[in-house]
């Protein structure tokens, strides 16, 4: 009897083993960037206030799709955005305004928990994300964090849409403390391949 029972055990978890296995997978995203706007104060000097415009992101990913609902990833993103500075002191009030570009590029760890919807057509998912975002005009790296939510839409067995929003913040203010943190909202889509391990 009791082998019977190991037997059955043993079938059961080889029957349910293909349903979690890790795969890993791949993905590219591409879409609109929308940087929030900052504003220094300096002890000495103007006030800077930047205006950024709508602008892109483009990124890649690369991860592990775990156990059915959790996957994680390495991600790897670039914005950019144009950007309106005008400056301002105690005396005059416009002192004139410059137009730059603002570009970041952000790196990230990010683990999702997708959400079993068996009579939709789409998988709800949300993700956290812990890394860094390097900016280009200041030559400065600093800390960040991302949260993203998102569905995916199936397009082959193999083979994933996913629709994402992702806000991103970084822990400290920016130019050495004399900026806000940097946020930023993007919307994208993107491309998500799983590779199969096992037949």
């Amino acid at each position: 009897m009791k082998s019977l029972c190991w037997a059955f055990a043993a079938t059961s978890v080889l029957a349910i083993a293909p349903a979690y296995a890790i795969e890993p997978y791949i993905a590219i995203d591409a879409g609109i960037s929308i940087p929030g706007n900052i504003n220094t104060s300096p002890e000495f000097g103007p006030v800077v206030e930047f205006d950024s415009d709508l602008g892109v992101i483009l990124g890649g990913r690369v991860g592990l799709d775990l156990f059915w609902i959790l996957r994680a990833e390495g991600e790897l993103n670039w914005r950019s955005s144009d950007v309106s500075l005008t400056a301002f002191n105690e005396l005059i009030d416009d002192d004139g305004d410059l137009t730059a570009n603002d570009s970041a590029l952000g790196f990230f760890g990010n683990a999702y928990l997708d959400i079993p919807t068996p009579f939709l057509p789409v998988d709800p998912f949300i993700g956290l994300g812990i890394g860094g975002l390097r900016f280009g005009d200041a030559d400065e790296t600093q800390a960040a964090w991302q949260i993203k939510a998102g569905a995916a839409v199936p397009l082959t067995k193999r083979l994933n849409l996913d629709l994402t929003y992702n806000f991103s913040r970084t822990f400290s203010d920016r130019f050495d403390g004399l900026a806000d943190p940097f946020t930023g909202h993007a919307f994208t889509l993107g491309l998500r391949f799983e590779f199969a391990l096992t037949d």
